[in-house]
C-alpha cells in the first residue's frame, strides 16, 4: 500500500520477505467539488492476524491537471503489544 508522509502505515509484507496475511479494505465515494472536479472522502480498515487493527479517514481532492494526486489522511493503529499510534499525513504524487 501507499505510505503516508513516507511511512508505511498499511504494510503489505511480513518480516523476512514473506507476504503478511490479514484483511484490508478501502471505501470511498467521489462527490462534485466546487464545479472543478471530484473530491473523494474515504475510509480504510484493516485487521492483521496477530490482532493489530488499523483505521484511517482521508480525502482525495481534485487537483488541476491529471499529473497531480493528493491524499490527506488521519490514521490509528492499535492492538498487538504496542501502545496505539495516531498520525496525520499527506502524500503528493506527480505522474508524467
Amino acid at each position: 500500500m501507499r505510505g503516508v508522509c513516507g511511512r508505511k502505515v498499511w504494510p503489505v509484507g511480513g518480516s523476512g520477505g514473506e507476504r503478511a496475511s490479514g484483511v484490508e479494505a478501502e471505501l470511498g465515494y467521489g462527490v462534485g467539488a466546487f464545479g472543478v472536479g471530484v473530491a473523494t472522502p474515504y475510509t480504510r480498515l484493516g485487521q492483521a492476524p496477530e490482532g493489530e487493527r488499523r483505521y484511517g479517514l482521508g480525502w482525495r481532492p481534485a487537483l488541476p491537471g491529471e499529473a497531480l494526486e493528493l491524499d490527506v489522511e488521519g490514521w490509528r493503529r492499535a492492538g498487538g503489544t504496542d501502545r496505539p499510534e495516531h498520525g496525520v499525513g499527506f502524500e503528493l504524487r506527480v505522474s508524467r
